[in-house]
Protein backbone atom coordinates (compact mmCIF):
# COMPACT_ATOMS: atom_id res chain seq x y z
CA UNK A 1 0.00 0.00 0.00
CA UNK A 2 1.67 3.94 -0.35
CA UNK A 3 2.35 6.05 1.99
CA UNK A 4 0.10 7.88 3.85
CA UNK A 5 -0.01 11.69 4.40
CA UNK A 6 -1.14 12.61 7.86
CA UNK A 7 -2.61 16.00 9.01
CA UNK A 8 -0.38 18.96 10.11
CA UNK A 9 1.04 18.38 13.91
CA UNK A 10 2.35 21.30 16.04
CA UNK A 11 5.81 21.02 17.84
CA UNK A 12 4.61 20.74 20.84
CA UNK A 13 0.90 18.54 20.57
CA UNK A 14 1.29 14.97 21.06
CA UNK A 15 -0.50 12.92 18.71
CA UNK A 16 -1.56 9.45 18.31
CA UNK A 17 -1.68 7.65 14.95
CA UNK A 18 -2.42 4.39 14.04
CA UNK A 19 -2.98 1.73 10.99
CA UNK A 20 -5.81 0.06 10.64
CA UNK A 21 -4.67 -3.29 8.99
CA UNK A 22 -7.77 -4.50 8.14
CA UNK A 23 -8.22 -1.07 5.66
CA UNK A 24 -4.76 -2.35 4.17
CA UNK A 25 -5.92 -5.69 2.33
CA UNK A 26 -2.74 -7.33 3.34
CA UNK A 27 -3.83 -9.26 5.87
CA UNK A 28 -4.47 -12.98 4.83
CA UNK A 29 -7.75 -14.54 5.17
CA UNK A 30 -8.28 -15.70 8.59
CA UNK A 31 -4.80 -13.83 9.78
CA UNK A 32 -4.80 -11.22 12.73
CA UNK A 33 -1.70 -9.43 13.80
CA UNK A 34 -0.21 -9.99 17.36
CA UNK A 35 1.80 -7.48 19.82
CA UNK A 36 4.79 -9.93 20.02
CA UNK A 37 7.40 -8.68 17.32
CA UNK A 38 5.53 -5.44 16.08
CA UNK A 39 7.36 -2.02 16.65
CA UNK A 40 7.10 1.44 15.00
CA UNK A 41 10.02 3.46 14.06
CA UNK A 42 9.94 7.20 12.77
CA UNK A 43 12.89 8.81 10.56
CA UNK A 44 13.42 12.07 9.75
CA UNK A 45 13.89 13.36 6.21
CA UNK A 46 17.32 12.50 6.04
CA UNK A 47 16.58 8.52 6.94
CA UNK A 48 18.00 9.82 10.59
CA UNK A 49 16.05 7.20 13.01
CA UNK A 50 14.74 9.88 15.71
CA UNK A 51 12.26 6.98 17.38
CA UNK A 52 13.19 7.83 20.72
CA UNK A 53 12.80 11.65 20.37
CA UNK A 54 9.37 11.42 19.20
CA UNK A 55 7.27 8.08 20.08
CA UNK A 56 5.69 8.38 23.61
CA UNK A 57 7.77 5.81 25.83
CA UNK A 58 5.54 2.62 25.87
CA UNK A 59 2.58 4.03 23.75
CA UNK A 60 2.65 1.30 20.88
CA UNK A 61 -0.62 -0.52 20.83
CA UNK A 62 -1.69 -3.44 18.67
CA UNK A 63 -5.04 -4.45 18.69
CA UNK A 64 -5.50 -7.85 18.10
CA UNK A 65 -9.33 -7.91 17.71
CA UNK A 66 -9.56 -5.25 15.01
CA UNK A 67 -5.69 -5.59 13.68
CA UNK A 68 -4.56 -2.13 14.42
CA UNK A 69 -1.89 -0.64 15.70
CA UNK A 70 -0.79 2.84 17.19
CA UNK A 71 1.14 5.06 18.77
CA UNK A 72 1.20 8.28 20.80
CA UNK A 73 4.09 10.84 18.73
CA UNK A 74 5.20 13.97 20.40
CA UNK A 75 7.82 16.74 18.84
CA UNK A 76 9.47 16.99 15.98
CA UNK A 77 11.09 20.11 13.96
CA UNK A 78 8.85 22.93 11.99
CA UNK A 79 9.05 22.65 8.48
CA UNK A 80 9.95 18.85 8.54
CA UNK A 81 8.27 15.74 7.68
CA UNK A 82 8.91 12.53 9.82
CA UNK A 83 7.86 8.59 8.76
CA UNK A 84 6.19 6.62 10.92
CA UNK A 85 6.82 2.91 10.16
CA UNK A 86 4.60 0.36 12.15
CA UNK A 87 5.79 -2.95 11.25
CA UNK A 88 3.48 -5.79 12.80
CA UNK A 89 3.64 -9.19 13.04
CA UNK A 90 0.79 -11.57 12.56
CA UNK A 91 -0.25 -14.79 13.24
CA UNK A 92 0.51 -16.66 10.52
CA UNK A 93 4.30 -14.92 10.45
CA UNK A 94 4.30 -12.80 8.31
CA UNK A 95 5.84 -8.86 9.17
CA UNK A 96 3.44 -6.37 7.19
CA UNK A 97 4.82 -2.57 7.39
CA UNK A 98 2.60 0.56 6.72
CA UNK A 99 3.71 4.16 6.79
CA UNK A 100 2.38 7.43 7.35
CA UNK A 101 4.34 10.93 6.73
CA UNK A 102 3.52 13.45 9.23
CA UNK A 103 4.37 16.70 8.54
CA UNK A 104 5.23 19.41 11.68
CA UNK A 105 4.55 23.35 11.24
CA UNK A 106 3.74 25.58 13.82
CA UNK A 107 0.58 27.01 12.90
Amino acid sequence: MGIRVSETKQPREVVLKGIDFNGSKRLATGDSVVESGSSVIITDEDGEDVTTDMLVLNSLEVSTGDNTASAYIKGGETGKEYKISFLVATALGELLEEDIVLPVENL
